[in-house]
C-alpha cells in the first residue's frame, strides 16, 4: 500500500508509516544506524513475465549426457576371425537370403556379420577353383575376408553398408570427385587381380560393391575366376566396358549414366587397349595412364537415352 498510492500514506498514522517504510526498504534492526531509509519499491505485477530464467543444465551434466549412448541405438556386429556355418538345410531356414545365382545361394547371419554361400551345384560343394580364387582375393584385399575353407558352405565377412554398382542413385550422389575416386579405387582392385594373373571372369555391376562413405571397393563372386602363370586375357576389361563404358547396351543406360568417370573417352581409350590383352610388363604403365586420365576429368556429362531406345523393343 505504501509503495503504490499517496492516499494509502495519508490513511496511515506516522508510527505505522515508519514501520511500513522499514519493512518495504529492508531496514529494522539489521539496518545501518542513522542511514537514510531506502525508497519504497513497486510491488511485483502478478501478470508480468518472469525475469528469472529457467534452470539450465550444468556443462558437466550436458557433457555427461552427450557421452551416454542412446539406449535404442543399434550396434553393428563384429565379424569373427573364423566361423563354422550350419548345414545348408538349417542355414536356409535360419538366415535371411541375400542373393541367389546359378551356382549358389547366399544368406546372412546378421548376428555375426557373416555371409554364407551354399553351393547349389550337383556335387553340393563350391569348386576348389572358386575357393582358391576367393582366398587369393581375400589376401589381396580385393574381396571380402574369408572365414573358413568349407567347400559346401563358404563363410565370409558381410560387407555391411556397401552398395553394388547397380545402385545408380548412390553413385550419382557421389558427385564428380566421389565418382573419380571410386573409379580409381575400383580399377586399382582390378589391377591387383591382374598383377596376380587372375581374371575375374564376371565383372558386372552386381559383383562390384562400394562403401558410399569411404569409397572402398570390393569385388565378389569368383565362380568364373581363373589364374594363369604369366598372362591374363582382356575379358575383364571387355566386361568393364560392357557394364559401364562406351559399349554399354542401351538397356543399361542407368548404370552407364551413373558412372561417367569410367565411360569418359580418355579412360575408355586405355580400357580398349587393355581389352586386347597386354603383357604383364605393359600393364602398370597403362593403369597409370588410366588413373591420370581420371584425375583430369573436370566434368561428368549427363545423357538422356529416352529418345534413343527402339520404340518397338
Amino acid at each position: 500500500c505504501v509503495a503504490r498510492t499517496k492516499q494509502c500514506k495519508a490513511d496511515l498514522s506516522p508510527a505505522a508509516l515508519t514501520v511500513a517504510k522499514s519493512v518495504a526498504g529492508g531496514g529494522g534492526a539489521g539496518g545501518t544506524g542513522g542511514a537514510k531509509a531506502p525508497q519504497p519499491q513497486a510491488a511485483a505485477d502478478p501478470f508480468a513475465p518472469s525475469t528469472n530464467p529457467l534452470p539450465r543444465r550444468q556443462p558437466q551434466q550436458q557433457q555427461a549426457a552427450t557421452n551416454q549412448p542412446a539406449q535404442n541405438a543399434p550396434t553393428k556386429a563384429t565379424t569373427p576371425s573364423s566361423y563354422t556355418p550350419p548345414s545348408r538345410t538349417q542355414g536356409l531356414k535360419q538366415f535371411e537370403e541375400l542373393d541367389r545365382g546359378g551356382f549358389g545361394i547366399v544368406v546372412l547371419d546378421r548376428a555375426n556379420n557373416v555371409a554364407i554361400k551354399y553351393s547349389t551345384s550337383k556335387g553340393g560343394a563350391v569348386s576348389k577353383q572358386e575357393m582358391a580364387m576367393m582366398q587369393k582375393a581375400s589376401e589381396l584385399g580385393v574381396g571380402p575376408r574369408m572365414l573358413n575353407d568349407n567347400p559346401k558352405a563358404l563363410a565370409m565377412q558381410y560387407l555391411d553398408g556397401y552398395k553394388t554398382f547397380k545402385d545408380v542413385q548412390s553413385i550419382q550422389d557421389l558427385g564428380l570427385d566421389g565418382q573419380k575416386q571410386m573409379a580409381k579405387n575400383f580399377l586399382q582392385q582390378v589391377e591387383k587381380l591382374q598383377s596376380a594373373n587372375i581374371t575375374h571372369g564376371d565383372l558386372y555391376a552386381g559383383n562390384i560393391m562400394f562403401n558410399p562413405e569411404t569409397l572402398d571397393v570390393k569385388i565378389i563372386d569368383y565362380g568364373l575366376s581363373r589364374q594363369t602363370k604369366s598372362r591374363v586375357t582382356g575379358s575383364d576389361f571387355r566386361d568393364i566396358r560392357n557394364s559401364f563404358g562406351s559399349k554399354t547396351f542401351e538397356l543399361y543406360d542407368d548404370v552407364e549414366t551413373a558412372f561417367q568417370a569410367i565411360k569418359h573417352p580418355s579412360v575408355d581409350a586405355v580400357l580398349a587397349k587393355l581389352e586386347k590383352g597386354v603383357s604383364a610388363s605393359e600393364r602398370p604403365q597403362l593403369f597409370r595412364e588410366m588413373y591420370d586420365a581420371i584425375d583430369k576429368i573436370d566434368s561428368l556429362p549427363t545423357f538422356d537415352y529416352s529418345d534413343e531406345l527402339d520404340d518397338d523393343f
